[in-house]
């Protein structure tokens, strides 16, 4: 306990503990980094070698409840409960048991510049 009456040798001890924790912190920060850097070289080389493993696949489905999302080499499939989308190389398709709303601020353009055009089952000229 002599060491302690002294204010000097008390501020020594203080100082002392404080460098002494100070780099126990410091070693622990430096491990927590290196570790923190291998896993993000980790992630990176990962992320590398499977960049193109999308391109490869033949098909893309991912299913969830009633819900579809499929891509393949013919077209894109959504699909929510009884309402579909499909959209391939030479048509687009929409099925919906509900109601189907399209709404513009400007103007809707529907032109068929080989075929016809029908709306409630009649055949409707728009391209005059």
């Amino acid at each position: 306990m002599k060491l302690l009456k002294s204010p000097q040798k008390v501020l020594i001890l203080f100082l002392s503990v404080l460098i002494v924790t100070s780099f126990i912190m410091i070693v622990r920060l430096e491990s927590k980094a290196a570790s923190l850097q291998t896993q993000w070289e980790k992630h990176q080389e990962s992320l590398k070698k499977n960049k193109d493993s999308l391109t490869k696949l033949e098909v893309f489905a991912r299913y969830v409840g009633k819900s579809v999302i499929k891509l393949d080499n013919s077209g894109i499939i959504l699909n929510y409960s009884d309402s579909w989308l499909y959209l391939g190389t030479d048509n687009a398709y929409i099925e919906t048991k509900g109601k189907l709303r399209m709404e513009a601020s400007g103007d809707i353009y529907i032109t068929s510049t080989n075929g016809n055009v029908n709306i409630k089952g009649k055949k409707v000229n728009l391209n005059e």
